[in-house]
C-alpha cells in the first residue's frame, strides 16, 4: 500500500546515513515477494545496512496484528515511556526503544506506546503517529520531532484537503485532560481511536465525527489506491 511512499522514505532515511541502494531494484524484489508466497494481506519488512562497501538487503514478511473492528469502533489503551529518537525523521532500527516498548505492551496489556521527552512532550508512539482533537481542530506533534509515517502523511493530506482545522505543535502531558479526541496512525493501524492513556483517568471520545469521517476517507483512499495498480 503506498509503495511508491514507502521507497520514498527508505531513501531519504538511507541518504541519511550515506547509504546508497538501488531502490527499483528493491522495488521489484518486494513484488516478487509477494508473487513468490501469495499472500494478500500481511506486512513487509525491507532491511539495508552496509558492510565496509557492501550493501546488504533483506526483505521479509514480518509479523503484524491488525486492529480488530472492535478497535476501530471502541478505540484502544496506550500508555507512556520517556524516549527521544536520536533522528527522528531517520528510520533506524532502534531495539532498546523497541524491547522496552513491547515489554510493556506485554506486562501491561497496551496496545501501544507513547514516547515522551524527559521535559513531558508527547512524539509519537513506538510504531505510530499520534493526533489530538480539540474542539473541531486536529493537532499532532511537529515533522520535525517524529518518524513521519505514510500514513500519517495521507491523513494530514485528508485533513487539509477537506478543510478541517489543523495545527502541527508541541503537546505536553498536562494537556491530555484538555483533549476531546485522540487517534493513532500507522500501516497496520490506519485511523485507530484511543480510549484511555495510563495512567491518566480520562476517558476519550472514540466516536468524534472528525475520527470516523478520517477513517472512511482514507478507506476511500486506499480503496481507490488498490483500484489503480489492477
Amino acid at each position: 500500500m503506498f509503495v511508491e511512499d514507502h521507497m520514498q522514505r527508505l531513501e531519504h532515511s538511507l541518504s541519511a546515513v550515506n547509504i546508497h541502494a538501488d531502490m527499483n531494484a528493491i522495488q521489484l524484489d518486494v513484488k516478487k515477494l509477494m508473487q513468490l508466497n501469495g499472500f494478500a494481506t500481511g506486512n513487509i519488512k525491507i532491511i539495508v545496512w552496509q558492510h565496509e562497501t557492501t550493501i546488504h538487503t533483506m526483505i521479509l514478511y514480518d509479523n503484524h496484528l491488525y486492529p480488530s473492528s472492535e478497535q476501530f469502533m471502541n478505540g484502544i489503551r496506550i500508555g507512556t515511556m520517556q524516549h527521544i529518537r536520536k533522528d527522528p525523521n531517520v528510520k533506524l532500527f532502534d531495539a532498546e526503544m523497541r524491547n522496552i516498548a513491547q515489554s510493556k505492551i506485554n506486562e501491561q496489556d497496551f496496545y501501544e506506546i507513547l514516547l515522551v521527552t524527559p521535559d513531558g512532550y508527547i512524539t509519537e508512539g513506538s510504531r505510530s503517529n499520534i493526533f489530538f482533537i480539540q474542539s473541531d481542530t486536529i493537532i499532532t506533534p511537529p515533522s520535525d520531532q517524529v518518524l513521519e509515517g505514510v500514513t500519517r502523511k495521507k491523513v494530514i493530506s485528508l485533513i487539509k484537503d477537506n478543510s478541517m482545522h489543523f495545527s502541527e505543535r508541541k503537546v505536553h502531558l498536562n494537556e491530555l485532560p484538555e483533549f476531546d479526541s485522540i487517534f493513532l496512525t500507522g500501516t497496520s493501524r490506519r485511523v485507530l481511536p484511543v480510549h484511555t492513556i495510563d495512567p491518566f483517568a480520562k476517558q476519550y471520545n472514540t466516536n468524534h465525527q472528525l475520527i470516523r469521517d478520517l477513517q472512511n476517507r482514507f478507506l476511500q483512499l486506499c480503496e481507490n489506491y488498490i483500484k489503480s495498480k489492477k
